[in-house]
């Protein structure tokens, strides 16, 4: 017989408010690094206002990046990694307007025809591809840490994690009885390692969202200050408040998230 806990409308947003209270109450210093990395990304976005379409994607990137912090203070893990994915995504989309002009027709051009959506489906599906050529080429010249890999594997990260019905994010929030019945599933973490996960994933997309979209002013203007430069002591103070909520340094295995991974969880 599966007893599965659900929500209504009136008990999650009373249950979601009260999540929220509470962590603003016991994690200041995590709720301070939220608000620093809002204004990060806020700043990144706006740097492409004389961009045209490029600065409304870039908006709505920072939009749906204050979305999943709410999302994710408020306890709806599992819903914030949606979130991410089409902040980094639509970041990625105002980066490689600036690159290619033509990309900005077939972008607006996408719901014409039923040619035009072929010509704006064959133009951004290798988007990200694309995205990956420009930070391998950086990586080359720039004498800076390696973002490559860390911006793309973390992008395969969030996709995990539950912007795809991908067994991680489902099995996190969920238990399987003996029988084969659900016997659990939770619309709300309160304060658990779920919780603490999506809202570090947060901080992890302020600085993924904010170098994909500052990487636009690098490549218009070789004088503006390199990656390492411009992030490197925030990502520190990420890296630093993480090890202090997990009461020990997290370490890691691997540099790199990886997709086939069976301790991923």
């Amino acid at each position: 017989m599966s007893i599965v806990m659900h929500y209504d409308y009136d008990s999650y947003i009373h249950a979601s408010n009260c999540i929220d209270k509470e962590f603003c109450e016991n994690f200041d210093e995590v709720v301070t690094c939220l608000e620093r990395w809002d204004s990060i990304v806020n700043s990144a976005a706006h740097s492409f206002q004389n961009d045209g379409e490029a600065f409304s994607l870039s908006l709505h990137s920072h939009s749906l990046f204050l979305s999943a912090i709410r999302l994710a203070r408020s306890g709806h893990s599992a819903a914030v990694y949606p979130l991410l994915r089409t902040a980094f995504e639509s970041a990625t989309y105002a980066l490689l307007f600036t690159q290619d002009e033509d990309l900005v027709e077939k972008w607006k051009n996408r719901h014409v025809s039923e040619e035009h959506f072929r010509q704006s489906k064959t133009a951004f599906t290798p988007a990200m591809k694309k995205l990956r050529l420009i930070f391998k080429e950086y990586d080359k010249t720039s004498r800076c840490s390696s973002y490559e890999e860390y911006i793309m594997s973390t992008y395969d990260a969030v996709i995990d994690f539950g912007a795809h019905p991908n067994p991680i994010t489902i099995t996190n929030n969920s238990e399987i009885s003996s029988d084969g019945d659900l016997s659990k599933y939770e619309y709300l973490n309160r304060l658990d390692d779920q919780m603490i996960k999506a809202i570090f994933a947060c901080i992890d997309f302020g600085v993924v969202l904010s170098v994909v979209m500052y990487l636009s002013q690098i490549l218009r203007d070789l004088g503006a200050p390199g990656l390492d430069e411009k992030f490197m002591p925030f990502i520190n103070e990420n890296n630093a408040i993480a090890d202090k909520i997990n009461g020990k340094p997290i370490g890691f295995n691997n540099r790199y998230y990886s997709r086939v991974n069976p301790y991923a969880k």
